[in-house]
């Protein structure tokens, strides 16, 4: 079975947690596709549907404080209509 995993974002290891959560998904029959931009992740999933879609991330809008400027070039995200529609076609199918 396949695995979406989208993964990354600021301020936490993602980029060693992410590898162990691939073992682990591994360990229980998944084979992980691992994408850190979300967007194409999420188109991913619409073109190639996935048994299961794991959201190991930290990203979102940053524009509700000041102090998250720095991240926002770099990290900031909104989903696309696109990508909701990807979600919610996922999740119809089951997933």
């Amino acid at each position: 079975m396949r695995n979406l995993l989208l993964s990354g974002g600021p301020t936490h290891a993602f980029e060693q947690t992410t590898p162990r959560m691939v073992r682990m998904l591994t360990d229980v029959g998944f084979e992980s596709i691992v994408c850190e931009d979300i967007e194409q992740g999420l188109r991913r999933l619409a073109d190639e549907p996935c048994a299961l879609l794991t959201v190991h991330c930290l990203r979102w809008s940053m524009v509700q404080a000041e102090k998250y400027a720095r991240l926002r070039p770099a990290w900031a995200f909104s989903p696309s209509e696109a990508a909701c529609a990807a979600i919610d076609a996922h999740l119809a199918r089951g997933g």
